[in-house]
């Protein structure tokens, strides 16, 4: 099959949603499908490259990132290449993109079937404004479910939102969580009532919405019990870039834990991996999360996990290993979990499918794809 994904960002940049294109396109390339994913270039990358297989187009599109990925110039691209691509298969990403109802408005006229994965929150936003601007978008943008013959979700949770807020025929979902590039051997229980120092870790965008700021106060609360206590010390690791790190690290400051905390920019996969199975605790307490990546690779290294009781991190706390808190999280509370979990032994795995490599989720994609080139005839 040729498959052609389209997707506003560019796939080898942070985010679960273009790692999830990355990954499950080089899958889909081992077994022989040709994958191509066009996507608006960000800067100064190559308009062409080759990546593990995959063949990626990048659009220049300068005023694009001041219009919510809306593109001309990507639309006139499609318009004028789609007959010459001749994609057997079409995968459109991201609803949160003023760039994916513009492009399947044009597959639609000319005629072509194609999949919709929307990675749908309904609180994904930072601002007031951004509030009342998505509930106007949602408005104007309430027709285009009915336009692709599958919408693909991560989770249970996304479907279920769906639902609730458009007029959508449940026949058209699916649900195809993202995967993880390997699980580690899980069968010993963790115990870290002999450790001296427990480590901490956040992976992600660093964002008001996926709560870091609640950790940083859980830290100071360590901080206080690990003084008047020398057996056990706590430190805090944060991967990951974005525009709330200024606030973060004033915060630190403010609570007078910056000698606690490591900091470093978004790493590789192999450099990731290693940093899961260093650390003791992974936490995720976000708000809002169609899925939860980070959380999933969390515990297939082998990493117990506290999330946020809430949205489609709740479908984690069904997994061994991994313990949910109530949102918005009560520092202390979360405190006194961390402490419980540091003097328990704690089983991690065996999971359900909603923890599968990489080469499984795949699969899951070739099924449902060849399923509708099937159905097409």
């Amino acid at each position: 099959m040729r498959i052609l994904i389209i997707n506003h960002t560019e796939m080898t940049a942070i985010g679960g949603i273009n790692k999830l294109i990355k990954r499950s396109s080089e899958e889909l390339v081992k077994k022989g499908h040709e994958c191509i994913v066009l996507s608006i270039n960000p800067g100064s990358l190559a308009d062409e490259e080759v990546i593990k297989g995959v063949r990626v187009i990048r659009i220049k599109s300068p005023l694009s990132k001041y219009l919510y990925s809306f593109s001309i110039e990507f639309y006139r691209f499609l318009a004028k290449n789609i007959e010459d691509i001749d994609p057997d298969i079409i995968h459109v990403h991201h609803y949160r993109s003023l760039l994916s109802p513009e492009v399947m408005y044009l597959l639609r006229r000319r005629g072509y079937t194609f999949l919709f994965s929307p990675h749908y929150e309904r609180l994904g936003h930072n601002t007031l404004g951004g509030k009342y601007l998505f509930n106007f978008y949602k408005k104007i943008t309430k027709k285009i479910f009915n336009w692709p013959v599958k919408i693909v979700n991560n989770s249970d949770f996304t479907e279920k939102i769906l639902l609730e807020d458009f007029d959508i025929e449940p026949e058209k979902f699916v649900v195809i969580p993202p995967g993880v590039d390997f699980i580690r051997d899980l069968e010993k229980e963790l115990v870290y009532s002999e450790k001296k120092e427990i480590l901490l870790l956040s992976v992600g965008v660093l964002q008001e919405k996926k709560g870091i700021q609640y950790l940083l106060e859980v830290l100071s609360l360590l901080k206080e019990l690990s003084q008047s206590n020398s057996d056990q010390s706590f430190r805090l690791t944060i991967i990951g870039e974005g525009d709330y790190e200024p606030f973060l690290k004033s915060r630190a400051r403010d609570l007078e834990i910056e000698d606690m905390i490591q900091w470093y920019e978004p790493l590789s996969d192999e450099e990731l991996h290693q940093k899961y199975a260093e650390h003791d605790i992974f936490f995720l307490l976000s708000r809002e999360e169609s899925y939860g990546m980070v959380v999933a690779e969390a515990l297939a290294m082998g990493t117990p996990c506290i999330v946020s009781n809430t949205t489609a991190l709740m479908e984690f706390t069904e997994e061994p290993g991994c313990f949910g808190v109530d949102y918005p999280p009560d520092p202390r509370k979360v405190t006194d979990l961390v402490l419980d979990l540091v003097q328990s032994s704690i089983k991690i795995g065996p999971f359900s499918d909603k923890i599968r490599t990489w080469d499984e989720i795949s699969e899951d994609y070739e099924k449902i794809y060849r399923s509708l080139l099937v159905e097409r005839g």
